[in-house]
This record gives structure tokens, sequence and C-alpha cells, in this order.
């Protein structure tokens, strides 16, 4: 597994530098190697799961927020 990224980060950086125009490779050219293809493949999927992940997280920390707040303001009950 451990070979798999450092391939793709091999083709990953190709790909950086072919968009931002700093490197000699073109990204058509590199996307045409079925390896450089399949691992930019998994890391875009690993980029999206990390932002589902991220946005999951943050709707629950705003859930229990909101839950503390309320639970906060009732939990209080004055005996006077």
């Amino acid at each position: 597994m451990n070979d798999i990224f450092t391939c793709a980060l091999y083709f990953i950086r190709k790909a950086y530098h072919s968009i931002r125009g700093t490197g000699s490779e073109d990204i058509v050219e590199v996307l045409k190697d079925k390896v450089a293809m399949r691992a930019l493949n998994y890391f875009a999927t690993c980029l999206r799961r990390m932002k589902e992940c991220s946005l999951c997280m943050n709707a629950i920390r705003t859930d229990l927020s909101m839950k503390l707040k309320i639970a906060g303001s009732t939990a209080f009950v004055s005996t006077e």
C-alpha cells in the first residue's frame, strides 16, 4: 500500500507542476498513463472523502454546541 502512495505522490507532483506551468510535463501526457490516472483518481477520492468527513464533523460540532447551550440554559432551575 505504501508503494501506491509513493507512486501517487510522484504523479500528483507532476500534474501539479503541469497545471501551474512550472514543470515540463503536460497534464494530458500525465493522464495518458494508466498508473498516473489511477493514482490521481485515488487522491481525488481521498480528498473528497476528507472534505465530506470535515463537513460532517463541523455539523456535529455545531449541533452539539447548540444542544449544550439549550441544555445549559434549561438545566439550572432557580429555587427562589
